[in-house]
């Protein structure tokens, strides 16, 4: 008996030998750190859309060569809303720099008006402008990759309301008039890109456009001169980048 006990202690341990040799051969695995992958950084190339929503405000001059001679007004400034649509297109051909082309209109509120008092004349004239559209050139530098700093420059037009009135003892004149004056714009703004799709900004802009006269029709007719108006708008918006 002892003899069949022996011979399986044997043949266990001869069993277990490969074992052992594979055990040995055995070696640890490295663990290799994956990757870090990192969100792409953005660019400003493509077209856009959005809007645009602030406040405006000018100061118009104005005279008169009948009765108040050379005498110089200033309107009141009220400033009111600036309110609509812009779009265009960004092509940022340097690291941090992005050249483009913007087109927006917008409606406003804007109004000023004044009076002046001769010896026995009254002028009174005042100016709105119904509605603001430019198409400008924009350059922006990248402070970061997602804010851009620029400048902007191009053409403009305006809807402009002029209306006027010149009383005196004897004649009592007044006409108004809506046309569409072109000029330029200037500016400069900032605009933050807060995800592939959608950039927020801020930016002042500064339109100018001519003068112009309005006779004002009568037995002895007065013109009423409007000196160059500027407008200064002040403006917070958001684009859709496709």
């Amino acid at each position: 008996m002892y003899r069949f006990i022996s011979l399986g202690a044997v043949t266990c341990a001869f069993a277990l030998v490969p074992c052992l040799t594979h055990a040995a051969d055995l070696r640890p695995v490295p663990i290799v750190p994956q990757p870090v992958v990192y969100a792409p950084q953005p660019t400003w190339n493509g077209w856009y859309v959005g809007g645009n929503l602030g406040v405006g405000w000018f100061e118009q001059r104005f005279h008169d060569d009948f009765a108040l001679g050379a005498v110089s007004v200033h309107s009141g400034t009220e400033a009111g809303f600036v309110g609509g649509v812009q779009g265009g297109y960004n092509w940022q051909f340097a690291p941090a720099w992005v050249a483009g082309v913007e087109a927006d209109f917008d409606f406003t509120s804007i109004k000023a008006n004044g009076n002046a008092t001769n010896n026995f004349a009254t002028l009174t004239a005042s100016s709105k402008v119904e509605w603001l559209s430019s198409l400008r050139g924009r350059v922006g530098y990248l402070w970061w990759p997602n804010l851009m700093f620029y400048g902007t420059v191009g053409v403009a037009w305006a809807d402009i309301k002029d209306s006027a009135s010149f009383n005196t003892p004897f004649i009592a004149l007044s006409a108004s008039d809506s046309h569409t004056r072109d000029g330029w714009v200037i500016g400069a703004g900032a605009e933050y890109a807060w995800s592939r799709e959608w950039t927020v900004r801020a930016e002042y802009l500064f339109y100018e456009f001519s003068g112009r006269t309005e006779v004002l029709p009568g037995f002895t007719p007065v013109n009423v001169h409007w000196d160059n108006l500027g407008v200064s708008t002040i403006r917070l918006g958001a684009n859709y980048r496709f």
